[in-house]
Parts: structure tokens; sequence; C-alpha cells
């Protein structure tokens, strides 16, 4: 029997998903299982980690977002499971954790917009910044925008 070694979510609409900017790489939201953790614990945890920078969470909180939101399916990546769910579900997760303080924000966000635009970057951040892209096939930076994307960096 193999055992699970993950989880996470998927946020999404019919155009958009919602990515995080980590080590040169844009990937998912989600990571490693805990001790005694079941599926939806470990991605609901690892998506409030990673959107926040923090690190104690309250179980209460998990599972009253278990409770909240139910995923639109799960896809099975071997050892690995993913929660789909929509953009909606994440503001639902966004309301439940405005009591949470992090160092990525001034005030705690209210909506997806505030979570992605008022994030602060923080180098020592898992992930650095939240990125929205389309829901296609292929997708490549064109080289000239890169260019203009590096003469930004400062």
């Amino acid at each position: 029997m193999d055992t699970q070694t993950g989880a996470g979510c998927i946020f999404m609409n019919n155009n958009l998903i919602l990515g995080g900017y980590q080590k040169n790489t844009i990937s998912g939201i989600g990571g490693c299982m805990e001790l005694n953790e079941n599926i939806y614990e470990n991605a609901y945890r690892e998506t409030i980690e990673e959107l926040y920078d923090i690190t104690e969470i309250d179980k209460t909180l998990i599972n009253d977002i278990i409770n909240m939101i139910k995923p639109l399916k799960i896809l099975d990546k071997h050892r690995y499971k993913i929660l789909i769910h929509t953009f909606e579900d994440l503001e639902i997760i966004i309301r439940k954790c405005i009591n949470i303080k992090s160092k990525l924000y001034d005030s705690q966000p209210n909506n997806i917009q505030e979570l992605i635009l008022n994030r602060k970057y923080k180098n020592d951040s898992e992930i650095k910044q939240l990125v929205l892209l389309p829901i296609i096939q292929n997708i490549t930076i064109n080289e000239y925008f890169m260019d203009d994307i590096r003469q930004l960096i400062i």
C-alpha cells in the first residue's frame, strides 16, 4: 500500500488559476503531509501556511474550513492529492483567516485582490508572490517582456 506524501489546493475559475512564485519557478500551493493528517488537513494547512507565511495554525481553523468548503474534484498524482477549488472557496478561506497575523500584509486581506496585490515581498517566504495565470495548455513568456521585467529588477 502506498502512503500519502502530501496534498495541495488549486484555486481557479473558468479562465484563471492561482499560483505561487518560488525559487525561480511558479508552482501550485501545497506540501508534505504531517503525522496523523488527512489530505484535507494537509492541503488546507499548507494553503494557509503559504498564503500567509505562518507555521502555527489552530486546528480548529482548519476543521472549520473543511466543514465550509468542498473540492470540485480531487486529482490523484500517485501519492500526492490536489484539491480543486473555486475562487469563491478561496474567498471563504480568506474571510476565515481574517485574524491571522502575517508579516506579509500591513492589514489582513479581505478578498483575493487584496491577497495578491497587497502582499509584501519577503525573500525568506516559501512563496514570494502570488500570481494569476491563464488556464491554457502551454505558456511561454515573451523574451522582450522578460527583458522588460529584468530591467525593473533593482
